[in-house]
This record gives C-alpha cells, structure tokens and sequence, in this order.
C-alpha cells in the first residue's frame, strides 16, 4: 500500500488507524470481558435472564457508544473550525 498511497495519503491513512484506534477503547467500554466471564456462569446455572441482559447490555453499549463517537468525529470539523487558521507561504 505504501508504494501505491502518496506521502501525505499514508500520512492521513496512518492517522485515520491510529484515531480509530484510539476511540476503540472507548467504544468497548471494558464490556468485551463481560460476555465470556458471565454468559457461561449464567448459563450454568441456568439463570437466561441475567445471560441475555448481559448479552443485550454489552452489544447496547457498544452500539450506543460507537454511534456517539461517529457523531462526534462527524459534527467534529464545524466546531473546530473557528480554531484552525491557514498560512499561505509565499515565495
């Protein structure tokens, strides 16, 4: 890819990964241990209410905090753009 992709194209690709990975943390919430720590104690002791609570909670919150995040980076350059001031050089 990088052979393909000019200097600033990587430069924004890499970036773009490195944001993406950055909001993955926050979108999980800590529930990506939730589901395989309760869901076979739950359903051991054949509790199915708590398994598909804790299955329902984990995939809401992930869902809920992911499509807040998409409109935040979204809304993100009208808010930020008073802030930015661009300087043409010239020779």
């Amino acid at each position: 890819m990088i052979r393909y992709l000019s200097t600033r194209d990587y430069g924004e690709l890499a970036y773009g990964l490195a944001v993406v990975s950055l909001f993955r943390l926050f979108a999980s919430l800590g529930l990506q241990d939730a589901i395989p720590r309760f869901v076979p104690i739950y359903r051991e002791n054949h509790e199915y209410g708590k398994m598909f609570g804790t299955i329902l909670l984990a995939v809401g919150a992930v869902l809920l905090t992911g499509i807040f995040i998409v409109g935040v980076v979204w809304r993100a350059p009208l808010f930020l753009m008073p802030f930015i001031t661009t300087r043409v050089f010239l020779p």
